[in-house]
């Protein structure tokens, strides 16, 4: 939960294991971007806790209930400012991945899961690049970071 280090699926997804059997039925598997940002308020939930208003993330209780959340967020965000430093943002399809001084790299999940094929130089996938990159200007937004604070960028 720490410090996984890349934004690639082998860092990003991990499973999370929870039992409640007065809410969750046995079995169950939530297919929605969930980030460690949720646990705690998750947790403050099942606990009967109010959460904080400024506390980051969001409760998956009504997930963990098979409940459908139609406002769910749709992407994440993710930076990193070790080596290699990079960012980017995460969607249901997509793995769209930015470190300083290289071209962006787009993953789509979908056709190779294992993120082996950068597609980002494929005509097919412009419009997915720019969708992405507006996504991704704002989560930047969303979380509070100034551009350039992110990875790769500097004050003039």
């Amino acid at each position: 939960l720490y410090d996984k280090r890349l934004i690639l699926e082998t860092s990003m997804r991990m499973p999370f294991l929870i039992r409640y059997p007065r809410l969750i039925r046995p079995g169950s598997v939530n297919k929605e971007l969930c980030i460690n940002v949720d646990i705690a308020p998750t947790l403050l939930e099942l606990a009967g806790v109010e959460v904080p208003e400024a506390m980051q993330g969001r409760s998956m209780v009504s997930l963990l209930k098979g409940q459908e959340v139609v406002d769910w967020r749709k992407s994440q965000f993710y930076t990193y400012w070790g080596i290699p430093a990079h960012y980017g943002v995460r969607t249901g399809r997509f793995t769209y991945l930015k470190i300083p001084g290289h071209p962006p790299e787009l993953f789509d999940r979908e056709e190779d899961p294992e993120q082996l094929y950068n597609v980002a130089g494929r005509a097919s996938y412009r419009d997915a690049i720019s969708d992405l990159e507006v996504e991704l200007k704002r989560q930047v937004q969303e979380v509070g970071i100034e551009a350039t604070a992110l990875p790769g960028h500097s004050k003039p």
